[in-house]
């Protein structure tokens, strides 16, 4: 059990250095598809070498894993498009809430479905969610209004900016949400353990392949810069993906694992927007991240 709680926080500070990555490729305009794709395609190459050279297993698993890998995994690529695409309209300190609040998504799924304990903090907690949503999203219609107050004929523009990030950011928070259950699927057919790695290489894949599609439509190129981003997101996105699912594996609860390390990375995120990119959160903001933070200590210390 302590492996399976170790490996959970190492999946909090993976996912969380993800995080900040995320707004570093922002600032270097780095196209929101392509870094995906980098991200994405570097990611099942690094799966792949584990597997083969620390597992030395081969990449034939089961068809079931094969077929859960697929599906979860072109949704993966659609949620962390949509966010980076969202992200070029927004702050890393408000969107990133989001992806870390979609772990109540997953981590619901898991009691419903495997009859995990529910509690009536759990059920606080969902309303904390809720409630941290609305404060970002009235921070950032603040903000917006500030920006009115000195251009008006910037208005509509900003107004439109601010639709287009919190559609962005909501259609992350459920299909982020969505796409990591996979792995408990696995945990639940006793398959974790010895599949993960195989599972995550197909995964990766599934969305490599998905966003190649719109890739073809598009034509852009990305930078020197850009690459390396890519790579690193890609290495931190393996170790966040493949720490959960051996925390799952060695006996930690799916709905402890998904708040561990998808919701409360979201301190080393805020942390890395305030450092490194001086981001200015308003009061109604910060108010929605502390609220955010408790939905998160809540499930995570019920669960």
């Amino acid at each position: 059990m302590f492996l399976g709680y170790l490996f959970a926080v190492l999946a909090m500070i993976s996912i969380g250095v993800l995080g900040i990555l995320s707004k570093l490729a922002d600032r270097k305009s780095c196209p929101p598809l392509i870094t995906t794709l980098i991200l994405f395609g570097g990611s099942a190459v690094f799966m792949a070498l584990y597997v083969r050279f620390v597992q030395r297993a081969t990449l034939g698993p089961p068809a079931v894993v094969v077929g859960v890998a697929l599906l979860f995994g072109a949704l993966a690529v659609l949620a962390f498009w949509v966010f980076l695409y969202g992200l070029q309209f927004g702050k890393i300190t408000t969107s990133w809430i989001f992806m870390n609040l979609s772990a109540v998504v997953p981590a619901t799924l898991s009691t419903v479905i495997y009859q995990e304990q529910i509690s009536l903090a759990k059920g606080l907690a969902l309303g904390f969610v809720v409630a941290s949503i609305l404060l970002l999203w009235k921070d950032k219609q603040k903000e917006s209004n500030l920006k009115d107050d000195g251009d008006e004929s910037e208005a509509p523009v900003a107004k439109s900016k601010v639709k287009v990030w919190m559609a962005a950011m909501l259609a992350a928070f459920v299909l982020n949400g969505v796409c990591p259950f996979g792995l408990r699927v696995l945990a639940g057919w006793g398959l974790a353990r010895q599949y993960t790695p195989v599972y995550l290489f197909y995964w990766y894949l599934a969305g490599l392949a998905f966003g190649l599609i719109w890739l073809l439509r598009g034509g852009k190129r990305m930078s020197g810069a850009g690459w390396l981003i890519g790579l690193a997101m890609a290495l931190a996105s393996v170790c966040g993906q493949l720490f959960m699912g051996l925390a799952m594996a060695y006996g930690a609860s799916g709905s402890v694992v998904y708040m561990l390390g998808m919701g409360a990375s979201m301190c080393v995120v805020v942390s890395g927007g305030l450092l490194f990119f001086h981001e200015r959160v308003g009061n109604l903001g910060k108010l929605g991240i502390a609220v955010g933070l408790l939905a998160a200590v809540l499930l995570g210390a019920t669960a």
